[in-house]
């Protein structure tokens, strides 16, 4: 099954690549099997990515991508963001299935390995990532968790911005904040050429 490179080596042998993760990048590395001892998902994070989530825990973005690689297993990622607004990885999962019991075995995993756990104020998650569900119903200390779509909440009334906003740090909040506003001033400009019966300001109104 194992791909092999132009010196036959293996690169898609499991335990080679966990003793790269450990070896080369310093991750902590769990990996899960099944009854059959077939692999079904691998979890790993490196001293960088759990700094980031401890330095920012508030709020978590979760993500996948597919087809990625060349065992066609999908690529979880938990990120979080930064007080520049950036978006740091902060966990990564690949799974070979995406069932309840590997989703649920990945935020375990998470949650063992990181203390800041009980700070996460929200999770925020695509639409399209099956059993995202399974995150939010685990037995948790945290207060609550509310799976949304970021896209959706800027997009959405001024009351859920302001709550989206409250939620971040401060100083994300500022940059998001100033992302808007030149937003607006960008839109403005662009329909400054229109007649003062199309516009929509409060002044023209």
């Amino acid at each position: 099954m194992a791909a092999e490179n132009r010196k036959g080596c293996p690169r898609n042998d499991l335990e080679a690549t966990v003793k790269l993760l450990q070896d080369k990048y310093n991750c902590t590395v769990r990996v899960l099997a099944d009854e059959s001892n077939d692999l079904k998902a691998i979890f790993f994070q490196d001293e960088g990515m759990k700094r980031s989530f401890s330095n920012y825990p508030e709020i978590i973005f979760i993500d996948a991508t597919y087809k990625l690689l060349e065992t066609r297993m999908s690529c979880f990622l938990i990120v979080v963001e930064d007080g520049n607004g950036e978006s740091e990885i902060v966990a990564v999962g690949l799974f070979m299935t995406e069932d309840g019991e590997t989703l649920k075995w990945f935020f375990e995993v998470f949650k063992a390995l990181n203390s800041k756990w009980d700070s996460i104020k929200v999770t925020m998650a695509d639409k399209d990532i099956k059993e995202r569900h399974v995150a939010a119903r685990q037995e948790r200390s945290h207060k609550a968790a509310s799976m949304l779509q970021k896209k959706r909440v800027l997009k959405n009334s001024d009351k859920d911005h302001e709550l989206y906003c409250q939620l971040l740090t401060p100083y994300a909040y500022k940059h998001i904040e100033r992302q808007l506003r030149l937003s607006n001033e960008a839109s403005a400009h662009s329909n400054s050429a229109a007649s003062a019966n199309d516009c929509e300001c409060k002044t023209c109104r």
